[in-house]
């Protein structure tokens, strides 16, 4: 497995955030702030599935991943993700936070960045080990520039 980019962490991170609190404290405050994209879907809810999958960002993924992608697999599968997940950041890293009285906080254009489940994405060659996911998730073109 590569190691991840800042950016990957602190999306990952910051995603984790929103999702843990509202698992902890559930209110409509706490659902309202998970992105519309990462809240539970129906399958979510009425089918056991390991838990790792309700962190990942496409829906359609979640859903296919619980219904219909052997257990077996499941390995394989977070080494792909964590190997190739991407967001699309047009700006360098320190624009995701901003400084304030003693610690660091997201920028708010990086929240409303990653409340725009356009912006992630997936790199080309995941597609090598499970082609299915050109349907469920949003795959980089071949030559696509990353700032990593």
């Amino acid at each position: 497995m590569k190691a991840q980019s800042n950016l990957v962490r602190l999306t990952a991170l910051s995603t984790l955030f929103y999702y843990v609190r509202w698992r902890i404290c559930q209110s409509p405050d706490t659902f309202g702030a998970i992105p519309g994209f990462l809240r539970p879907t129906s399958v979510q809810l009425c089918v056991p599935h390991q838990q790792w999958i309700d962190l990942i960002p496409w829906p359609a993924l979640r859903d296919f991943l619980i219904l219909r992608l052997d257990g077996s697999q499941y390995a394989q599968f977070r080494d792909v993700l964590n190997d190739t997940f991407v967001m699309k950041w047009p700006q360098p890293i320190s624009g995701c936070v901003v400084e304030g009285k003693g610690c660091y906080t997201l920028s708010l254009e990086f929240r409303r960045h990653l409340c725009n489940i356009d912006n992630w994405a997936m790199k080309p060659q995941a597609l090598k080990e499970f082609p299915f996911l050109r349907e469920v998730v949003n795959v980089l073109p071949e030559h696509y520039e990353l700032d990593e």
